[in-house]
């Protein structure tokens, strides 16, 4: 699928056929998935106990992805591989999901867009109506730009 918003073409997918584990190592998938069920449900119930000691929300999966080292250079080949695709097939950038790692960069000329997700990272791309993408951050009273912009802040 592909959109063209302000003359630009972007590539968009949800970017599970270019992760090499969930199409070639479907038992490795299979743990990961178990795993990262089980962190979801823990950061849940730690999440709570944050609040009632008046913290803010903190995601565990988050966490651990960063610290991994192997995590941070998978993360990194997938978004070149996706990059890669958009370059050989002339598109201006690429919009994705699945790792769950938010982000609004380029890669050379190529404008490398990933959502996130609402369940650990609480982040969303949206675009502004001047054309530029923003990722949103989900905060407990509200959503705001990553610029900090009150305009955009949405009640939950």
């Amino acid at each position: 699928m592909s959109i063209i918003p302000m003359e630009k073409k972007y590539y968009v997918t949800h970017g599970d056929i270019f992760d090499s584990i969930t199409t070639h190592m479907r038992w490795l998938a299979m743990m990961g998935d178990w795993g990262y069920t089980f962190l979801l449900w823990f950061n849940k119930r730690y999440n709570r106990w944050r609040a009632r000691k008046g913290k803010t929300y903190f995601s565990m999966s988050q966490y651990i992805k960063h610290k991994v080292k192997s995590a941070v250079s998978y993360i990194d080949d997938f978004e070149k591989e996706l990059v890669r695709l958009a370059e050989s097939r002339k598109y201006d950038g690429v919009i994705c999901g699945h790792i769950h790692q938010a982000a609004n960069t380029y890669y050379g000329s190529v404008h490398y867009l990933n959502s996130g997700d609402w369940v650990e990272s609480l982040t969303a791309l949206v675009e502004t109506e001047a054309g530029e993408w923003e990722i949103i951050n989900c905060v407990a009273d509200g959503v705001t730009g990553n610029t900090g912009d009150s305009s955009l802040t949405i009640a939950i």
